[in-house]
Order: structure tokens, then sequence, then C-alpha cells
């Protein structure tokens, strides 16, 4: 067993080297040339149909308070059925007892009257809004925000999305609020990729100091259009959101470094989950859970009720 695990990693240590070796030859790969093609018929597909602006989109609001705070969490969830997923109502409670605004929007195909909003998660937001399920995360976020009076004095808009699992730990969240709140930069994500360019990752991005004073976050959110495919979002919104900030002069830095320079994966929520964890990462993202729901190691890092109300919510196989 040691021989095959002392194999196990030169194997690894090869394909690392390959794949670094590759990573710096002056040419194309073609497997990236075939995807880097395909993503660029399907951008051209989908500009080509003439997407809609987000705030095109029918926008229910359920009901909507005059803002308390300076710091503002503007939360998206998808909704499938007409419910509010157990997780998503306990992430907006961490951001309440953290001192935020929550203002809650529901992307989905079902009409607002078919909700009921009990009166905690009432208690926990300063709006709820229920959307038309077009243009993904992106596009609710941009709807809400052209949507709201965020006023001209906030310190902090922060977007947050359901694909992420937690807090699983309440006091590492507040770590990484107060380590938001220190945070000298302009644009803030949790972690970075360098796939398929070096971008903030979107699952959760704060906006503070010359993003909101310059107005370069309403710009950005002005401008975004409600693309038909996840894929087009990711590659117009997402990977280059973090180019056009910095193309502006803003700081824009993860709050946890990275953990691998390979460009092939470096994907830390997937591929290093609990080296991140171990750095105080509060979160594990769902997509990852929905492939290895089974392994003992990830269950073990999310608290049992959190683990148990997740898979009574997923669909029977």
């Amino acid at each position: 067993m040691s021989d095959l695990s002392l194999w196990t990693r030169i194997r690894h240590g090869l394909r690392t080297w390959r794949r670094g070796l590759k990573a710096r030859m002056p040419y194309v790969r073609r497997r990236e040339y075939r995807k880097a093609r395909a993503m660029s018929e399907q951008l051209a597909s989908e500009l080509l149909t003439a997407p809609d602006m987000a705030a095109s989109a029918r926008l229910d609001t359920i009901f909507e308070c005059p803002p308390t705070s300076r710091e503002v969490c503007l939360f998206v969830s998808y909704a499938a059925q007409p419910v509010v997923k157990h997780h998503v109502q306990r992430h907006i409670r961490a951001f309440h007892d953290a001192g935020f605004d929550v203002l809650f929007v529901l992307n989905t195909p079902h009409a607002a009257h078919e909700f009921t909003f009990d009166d905690d998660l009432r208690g926990l937001c300063r709006g709820v809004f229920v959307r038309e399920n077009k243009g993904f995360d992106f596009g609710a976020w941009a709807h809400l925000a052209q949507t709201v009076n965020l006023g001209d004095a906030m310190e902090r808009v922060v977007l947050v999305n359901d694909s992420i699992l937690g807090p699983l730990d309440v006091a590492a969240f507040g770590t990484l609020v107060e380590a938001i709140r220190r945070s000298p930069a302009d644009v803030l994500g949790l972690t970075r990729s360098l796939a398929v360019r070096p971008h903030l990752q979107s699952f959760f991005l704060v906006f503070q100091h010359e993003a909101l004073r310059r107005g370069l976050f309403d710009n950005a959110m002005q401008a975004i259009r409600n693309f038909q495919t996840k894929e087009a979002v990711i590659d117009v919104y997402e990977t280059h959101l973090t180019q056009y900030m910095e193309s502006r002069g803003l700081r824009c830095e993860s709050v946890f470094p990275m953990l691998s320079e390979d460009p092939h994966n470096s994907n830390d929520t997937y591929f290093r989950w609990d080296k991140l964890i171990q750095h105080g990462f509060p979160y594990v993202k769902i997509s990852l859970l929905a492939e290895k729901r089974t392994d003992a190691k990830l269950r073990a890092a999310i608290p049992a009720d959190l683990l148990s109300a997740w898979e009574q919510e997923q669909p029977a196989r």
C-alpha cells in the first residue's frame, strides 16, 4: 500500500509539472482552444438575441423598509419550488446578526403569491422581493441594486448567492466580517481563481471605499443584461468584473490567499476545500457537497443540523 501511495504521489507530481510546463509554452493547447472557441460562439449567439437589461424582468416587492445600517447585503437565491431554503435563512440570519441590512431576492419561475414568508425571515430582512427567473444571480443583484435606494452614505455592499452552505462556524463568520471591515481593498472576494483569467469568485463579493464613492459599483450593475445561459454570465460578468474594476484603478483582493498557482485546478473551494476551512473559510460549496455527499470528511465539516436540513431539501434519487 505504501508503494502504491508513493507511485500515486509521483504521478500527481508529474502531472502537475506537465500542466505547469504546458501553461508556460508559447502556444494554446488544443483543448483550451476548443473551449475558448465554444465560449466565443456561445457568447456571440447570446449577444445576437439582444438580451434585455436586468431591470426589465418582473420584480414583486413583498415588503421593503427604510435602511438602518450603512452596510447592506443583497442576497439572491434561486427557488425551483416556492419555498425559502433552510441554509439561505440561516445565512441571512448571520448577516443580520453581524449588523447588515439584508435585501433578499428570489429568482424563481413561481409567482409571488405562491410563497409564504414566515415572521422570522421578515424580521431578519429589510426587504424581500420575488423576481422573474432571468439573468441568474448577476441579473438579480443588478435589478435589486437599481430598484432600492441604498443612499449616498453606504459604506459597504455585499453580494451573496445561495451556492455556499454555511456559515459552518459562527465565530469564523464573525472573524470574516471583521476582516472585510478592516480591509483597505475597494473590491473583495473570498477566493480568487485563475481560470479562465484571474478573477474574484462571485458567490460572495464586497464593494466598498472607492468602488462606492466613485460610482463604479452602480455603473457595473446598470450595464448588466439578462443572459440566458449560466456560462455566458460567468464568462462576461464573473470573470471580467475584477479586470473592469482593476482597470479603473481599484484595489481588488481576496480575503483568503490562493493555495495553488496551477491555472488548471486553481479553484480552492473545490480542490482544497478542507484547507480553506482550516484557514477560516466558513462555507462549503453546495456543488461540491452534491457531488461528494457521501464523503465522510466533508460531511464531518458541516454542522449536523445544517447538513440534515440540506439533505431533506434534495429531490429523491
